[in-house]
């Protein structure tokens, strides 16, 4: 009974060395990865949009030109609005249907797309406070709008 309960240390113990060796050299591995793949890091900013959120994987970027790639993970069909305005998105002016976008500088657009779908939106920015935001009737109301700061 002994030998048994040595045994198996001995196997526990030599595991545990090999999980060790294992984690410490993939660690270095992907930190670098990380490092050199931020989100926003190349003007590139992945968007996931569903009901009722908008989720930049980043939500700065440098100025100059950005591409949105966004992709409705929702069940309904969605659009993307960038806005340069210093407003945070839930200040924005309301109507009954959705923000009111009346005297807004519209950056960018792309119109509604079927869930499942991916779209790029590749616009120029300048430094500032912009907003991002679904208007289809009652989807900026239920959550889908979010802040955006470039520099």
């Amino acid at each position: 009974m002994v030998r048994k309960f040595r045994f198996i240390a001995l196997v526990l113990a030599g595991l545990s060395v090999f999980a060790i060796a294992a984690c410490s050299s993939g660690g270095d591995e992907s930190s670098d990865a990380e490092a050199t793949t931020a989100p926003g890091a190349e003007g590139t900013v992945a968007v996931v949009l569903k009901e009722f959120s908008i989720a930049p994987d980043a939500d700065e970027v440098a100025a100059g030109e950005v591409t949105f790639d966004v992709s409705n993970a929702g069940a309904l069909p969605h659009e993307f609005i960038v806005i340069k305005t210093d407003t945070s998105s839930a200040d924005l002016p309301v109507t009954a249907v959705g923000a009111d976008l009346t005297g807004l500088e519209e950056v960018g657009r792309i119109d509604q797309f079927n869930a499942g779908e991916e779209k790029s939106l590749t616009v120029d920015m300048e430094a500032g406070h912009y907003v991002l935001i679904c208007n289809i009737a009652g989807h900026f109301a239920g959550g889908m709008h979010t802040d955006f700061t470039v520099n």
